[in-house]
């Protein structure tokens, strides 16, 4: 199924095929993963069916994970695959461990391609590459597009702003608060880096005036919802509707603290299940805020919407 298929297909016929996905990851965690293989031993994959079903597995809290990791290092025996068999081990604070796979392991792309990413684009990537793993997500996402990437990374602010000048990329991916220090200074020192021409930001809020800002500078941006161990959650659209929730993923929105799940449009915590079979995670819970929106899309996209990361 094309990507515009995955997007545009029937809500009921979504959750189908994701559910029935889940079911073949909960029966392989239970058989191949020594923690899930604990904490889901009541369960019974085939009664998860929908997401009223769904809330029958446990949430998982940022700190549950910290202490499975810490009582069976490094992933807490929450994987699928022999630690050794992942391309990458990464370290968040917490500190918390998260493994790297190939070939878009984290589905960075759709959000890319929301942004208006195309083969062939040149993409200046200013997320870290050492220990957490927002640079190496960026340039998978890129890479499965057929996108060439510059790893930018943090820092060197004048060495980086002379890279763009000679280097010419056209899209930016990063932080929006250093992709305005890029075009303001860029602009002061009287160096082009108008080649950059959309971007995709994440890591930091973006608020609508910020996004104004960067928009008379130049240089449009959508915002990305991710985290390091679950990949993206959710994006945003050009036709400002919120954030699309990704395809790999489930999301629930629940009383901050609670396993209850709040009525459409009230704000709670953000609880993610997400679709990976290597490194799966059920109704984890990120500690941000959001609400689901209601109306339906104006752009054709079905997937449920959830308010900009509050």
């Amino acid at each position: 199924m094309g990507i515009e298929d995955l997007e545009r297909r029937s809500e009921e016929a979504r959750l189908n095929d994701q559910f029935k996905e889940l079911r073949q990851i909960l029966d392989k965690a239970k058989s191949h993963s020594y923690g899930w293989k604990n904490i889901l031993s009541h369960i019974n994959p085939n009664e998860i069916i929908d997401i009223k079903s769904l809330k029958k597995l446990p949430i998982t809290r940022k700190s549950s994970l910290s202490l499975l990791q810490k009582n069976k290092p490094p992933l807490g025996g929450l994987s699928n695959i022999p630690v050794n068999k992942f391309k990458n081990l990464f370290v968040s604070p917490g500190p918390i461990y998260e493994p790297g796979g190939n070939n878009d392991f984290w589905r960075m792309s759709r959000a890319m391609r929301a942004a208006s990413f195309n083969e062939g684009d040149l993409v200046y990537n200013t997320f870290a590459y050492h220990l957490t793993p927002a640079g190496e997500m960026m340039e998978q996402g890129a890479n499965k597009i057929g996108a060439c990437v510059i790893p930018g990374g943090i820092g060197n602010t004048e060495q980086q702003i002379l890279a763009i000048n000679c280097l010419r990329p056209n899209r930016y991916v990063g932080t929006p608060s250093f992709l305005k220090t890029i075009l303001e200074q860029g602009k002061e020192k009287n160096i082009d880096v108008s080649s950059l021409k959309t971007g995709l930001v994440g890591g930091e809020a973006c608020p609508p005036s910020l996004k104004k800002v960067l928009s008379e500078l130049g240089c449009p941006v959508l915002q990305s919802y991710g985290t390091a161990d679950l990949g993206l959650v959710a994006y945003e659209t050009w036709d400002s509707e919120g954030m699309f929730s990704d395809e790999g993923v489930l999301i629930e929105i629940v009383r901050p603290g609670s396993e209850d799940v709040l009525p459409e449009g009230e704000v709670g915590e953000v609880v993610v299940t997400t679709l990976n079979h290597d490194y799966p995670l059920f109704r984890f819970a990120t500690g941000d805020l959001s609400a689901v929106i209601t109306e339906k899309s104006k752009c054709g996209r079905t997937a449920m919407r959830i308010k900009v990361w509050m």
